[in-house]
């Protein structure tokens, strides 16, 4: 799972940066834009923004909620933070912008 997320992520962010800097020589960036949709889509969709506790197993909405002493890790790899995790929101945001789709950057901010 995190390898296939890491693959994707690294793809959208790939497949924004080439459209989200507007429209080279006029081309029509309509089905591009259609695929990052239904990429970023998938993202909101699979993001949990959840934790789990790795010795016990239990889930918690947020790091407040879970006991002193638990092991936290983000339940879903779109929510960890690393670089990749980082492109992914500024890519989230560009791509907010240009679709005029205000879900995407909610992602970032709550990321």
């Amino acid at each position: 799972m995190k390898d296939r997320s890491l693959y994707l992520a690294s793809l959208f962010s790939i497949l924004a940066c080439f459209i989200l800097y507007r429209n080279v020589n006029g081309q029509d960036t309509t089905d591009s834009q259609k695929i990052l949709g239904i990429m970023a889509d998938a993202v909101l969709q699979n993001a949990t923004f959840e934790f789990v506790d790795q010795q016990s197993g239990q889930h918690f909405a947020s790091a407040q909620e879970a006991p002193q002493g638990s092991q936290l890790q983000p339940e879903n790899p779109y929510n960890d933070w690393r670089y990749w995790n980082g492109v992914l929101n500024l890519a989230m945001i560009r791509l907010a912008e240009s679709l005029d789709n205000p879900d995407y950057a909610k992602f970032a901010v709550r990321n």
